[in-house]
C-alpha cells in the first residue's frame, strides 16, 4: 500500500491444500496500526481480490512475477467459486462492507 486503505480477500479453493476452503480478509493501509504495510505472496490458484476501504482513494503497488498476458487471465467472480464466511454466508463485497461497519 502506498496510500489509503484496502481489504484484501483471499480464498483457497485448492482441494489438496491444508487451508482449503479458508477465506481471509486482510485489512491494510494507513488507518491500521503501524500503517499495516505488507508484502503478500499469493499462491497459484488462490482466488484473490481487493476493495478500497475508507473514504479516500487507495494506491496499491503490485509486483507480478511476469508481464501481463490477457490470455493468462482466469477471472472467477467470488460468488461463483464457493467462498463463504465462517458463519456460512456466501462471500460478497457487500458483506465485507457490512463487516467493516461492524
Amino acid at each position: 500500500m502506498a496510500a489509503g486503505d484496502i481489504i484484501l480477500a483471499l480464498w483457497d479453493g485448492r482441494d489438496v491444500s491444508p487451508t482449503a476452503g479458508t477465506l481471509d480478509l486482510l485489512p491494510m493501509g494507513q488507518s491500521q496500526p503501524d500503517g499495516a504495510q505488507f508484502t503478500v505472496l499469493i499462491p497459484r490458484l488462490v482466488h484473490h481480490g481487493f476493495m478500497v476501504a475508507g473514504d479516500r482513494p487507495a494506491i496499491l503497488l503490485n509486483s507480478p512475477t511476469q508481464l501481463y498476458n490477457p490470455s493468462d487471465e482466469g477471472r472467477d467472480p467470488f460468488g461463483d467459486v464457493g467462498a463463504t464466511f465462517d458463519d456460512g454466508r456466501p462471500f460478497s463485497w457487500a458483506a465485507v462492507r457490512e463487516v467493516l461497519r461492524g
